[in-house]
């Protein structure tokens, strides 16, 4: 976990820290309107250090639609979307 060791209900991060602690899985979010799941990724990849981080390397990025992650019947299915995504579906 990314800030395991921070004792908050939400965190910010920035890019360097992020590259610094190198997580395992990466979740970026992302809004439909003129963004997909496939351009979210190659936008963050393009990032100076993105395409080294351990996530990145080793396939386990899940693009997530922001709906997904409001406070609503769409969080089901967003659980159900991280999910199948870390079943490799």
């Amino acid at each position: 976990m990314l800030a395991n060791d921070v004792d908050a209900d939400y965190v910010l991060a920035n890019f360097e820290e992020l590259i610094d602690r190198d997580p395992d899985l990466f979740i970026l979010s992302f809004y439909e309107t003129d963004e997909t799941a496939d351009s979210v990724v190659e936008s963050f990849l393009e990032l100076p250090g993105a395409s080294d981080m351990s996530a990145m390397v080793n396939d386990r990025v899940i693009a997530f639609r922001y709906v997904y992650s409001q406070a609503s019947p769409s969080a089901v299915a967003g659980a159900e979307s991280v999910a199948e995504a870390l079943r490799g579906g």
